[in-house]
C-alpha cells in the first residue's frame, strides 16, 4: 500500500465532510416513524407541562437523561 501525501489526504477529508454535510442537509425534514411514534407524544406533552417541571409526571420510552437533555 502506498503512502498518500498530506494534500491528498486532506482533500479526502475535506471531500467526505462536505458529502457527508449534503447528506444531512437533505433529509434536515425528514419526520421517521420513531419520532411519530414516541418523541412527538412525549415532547409535546413535556412542552406543555412547563418544560423540566413536567418530567415529574414523564412516561415516555426513553430515559429521563435522554428527555432532560432533549427538551433542555
Amino acid at each position: 500500500m502506498t503512502k498518500i501525501n498530506r494534500k491528498t489526504f486532506w482533500a479526502l477529508i475535506g471531500i467526505i465532510s462536505a458529502l457527508g454535510m449534503a447528506l444531512r442537509w437533505a433529509g434536515i425534514w425528514y419526520v421517521g416513524p420513531d419520532y411519530e411514534n414516541c418523541l412527538q407524544t412525549w415532547f409535546t406533552q413535556l412542552k406543555s407541562g412547563g418544560n423540566l417541571s413536567a418530567l415529574a409526571d414523564y412516561e415516555g420510552d426513553y430515559n429521563l437523561f435522554y428527555a432532560t437533555i432533549y427538551i433542555s
